[in-house]
């Protein structure tokens, strides 16, 4: 695991980020293995910036060489019962855990902002809407290695970055940053770089949906909705696991919601209180009314497109004269239609001067789609449900996929398409993570968070140049040796 924080939380002081190295013993339980006291921390990132995607191979190549050792050569460990057996053990790296960028970078894949975002398939930013990942190719270990070849003898940046923003092609190898992980002969990033479900469900998806498109685009609205749903999660008994409920919902003064309030709006409150609040819309509104008009001219508009379009493909090819003719009376037909369509929308709305062409309705976030996106969190929950339980079954992972594959396809509707992000489309790779590493709670990185909050609670006296980072190393390895004794 790899994960950074702010050391220091005092109002004013300068941004200084460090990051944490950390490995975890497989063989443990996982109640033993996320115990800070039990993981191995290989190393601390100097700040105050973190290492670009490069230069982190620096800091991870000692860890490469020690597990090297410990796959070819292996390791002598004592046994401690009365025969005092010496046992042979080998090591190997499982999976590597992290939030989204850092998971790119240790992974030698580009970031979620470039051409393709995913690291198990080619799926590029164009085709976040299409939520049928058997139809995108897969990444391969073999592509991976070639390319990095190649990305290791490119003179600058800008050929660097032009070649990760290039799909592999037989031929032509791109689309991967180099890894020091490559080293490792059984490694294959594609499928060992997992993906994290407290960062991709619960801060990606869950968060988008409740900030980004309810409470931003006013479909939960301050003093009216917000105050409705502050009041259910409040009066809500939940069991004693899941914490006490969050306080100031949607609100700037609670400032973001983490995993843990999130994970439980999402499967035990927004289920219950979603269809109560949306039963209170108002059918007479002006509101809805503006919506019905606005989806019956979107509509006429996409039929006139259609017949425009199937009519250019019918159509022989003119002269050139005939295709001035055309040309200008195509030109004339288009102003007399926007004319048209802007009248429509006066006597339509007369508060409002709605522009077909503009998706001005989905900026506005008006009320009418608050009845499907009520059976669009039931599928999120259900898929949440399935897939984050301590104990999976196949028909769970299928029931599971089929439940979010349900939702996305309601978002793009409802939203757009141009509104899918990459969270959207990995969150598809989960059942197949599941079917390689078992139940959520094996991979997950709330240990990594556990950490980082030991290690900033360390007492450093504001030291420069190095000795922070040394102190955390130091007194973390001294605290969990006088634990384990």
């Amino acid at each position: 695991m790899y994960h950074r924080f702010q050391p220091s939380t005092r109002q004013g002081a300068p941004s200084y980020s460090v990051g944490a190295i950390s490995l975890c013993i497989g063989n443990l339980p996982p109640h033993l293995r996320n115990l800070p006291e039990n993981k191995i921390l290989v190393g601390v990132t100097p700040g105050p910036h973190e290492p670009n995607v490069d230069t982190i191979n620096n800091f991870l190549r000692p860890m490469v060489d020690e597990l090297l050792e410990l796959w070819n050569d292996g390791m002598n460990i004592k046994s401690e019962c009365k025969y005092m057996l010496t046992i042979l053990c080998h090591v190997a790296l499982v999976a590597c855990a992290c939030d989204s960028p850092a998971a790119r970078k240790l992974g030698g894949f580009g970031g979620t902002g470039s051409t393709y975002p995913c690291t198990a398939c080619w799926c590029s930013h164009r085709e976040l809407h299409e939520f049928d990942h058997g139809t995108f190719s897969r990444r391969t270990r073999k592509e991976h290695k070639r390319a990095a070849r190649v990305y290791r003898n490119l003179p600058n940046k800008s050929q660097k970055q032009k070649h990760i923003s290039t799909k592999y092609e037989k031929g032509k190898p791109a689309g991967y940053r180099d890894s020091v992980l490559l080293r490792l002969p059984y490694w294959d990033a594609t499928k060992m770089v997992v993906v994290d479900p407290m960062h991709c469900l619960f801060l990606g998806i869950v968060d988008w949906q409740f900030h980004t498109i309810w409470v931003d685009m006013k479909h939960l609205r301050p003093g009216e909705e917000l105050d409705e749903l502050q009041t259910m999660v409040q009066s809500t008994v939940r069991p004693r696991h899941c914490g006490r409920p969050p306080g100031g919902l949607g609100t700037s003064a609670a400032g973001s919601l983490t995993s843990d309030p999130l994970r439980s709006l999402v499967t035990i409150d927004l289920p219950l209180a979603i269809p109560i609040l949306w039963d209170q819309v108002d059918e007479t509104s002006v509101q809805q009314r503006a919506y019905k008009e606005w989806t019956s001219r979107r509509k006429a508009q996409q039929k006139r497109k259609d017949k425009v379009q199937k009519e250019k493909a019918t159509a022989v090819q003119p002269n050139s004269q005939s295709r001035k003719r055309a040309r200008t009376q195509q030109i004339q037909n288009q102003l007399d239609q926007g004319a048209s369509d802007g009248s429509e929308a006066e006597m339509g709305n007369p508060n409002t001067n709605t522009s077909t062409e503009v998706d001005s309705a989905r900026e506005q976030g008006l009320l009418s789609w608050r009845y499907e996106d009520a059976e669009g969190i039931l599928w999120l929950c259900r898929a949440i449900k399935r897939l984050c339980s301590r104990t999976v079954t196949a028909e769970d992972i299928e029931q599971g996929h089929l439940a979010l594959v349900q939702y996305l396809n309601m978002c793009a509707k409802l939203r757009g398409q141009e509104r899918c992000r990459p969270n959207h489309h990995i969150a598809l790779h989960i059942s197949t993570q599941l079917r390689l590493f078992g139940p959520m709670h094996q991979v997950w990185t709330y240990s990594g968070e556990r950490l980082n909050f030991t290690l900033k609670n360390t007492n450093s006296n504001r030291h420069g140049g190095g000795e922070r980072e040394k102190t955390f190393a130091v007194t973390f390895h001294r605290r969990r040796d006088c634990i384990t004794r």
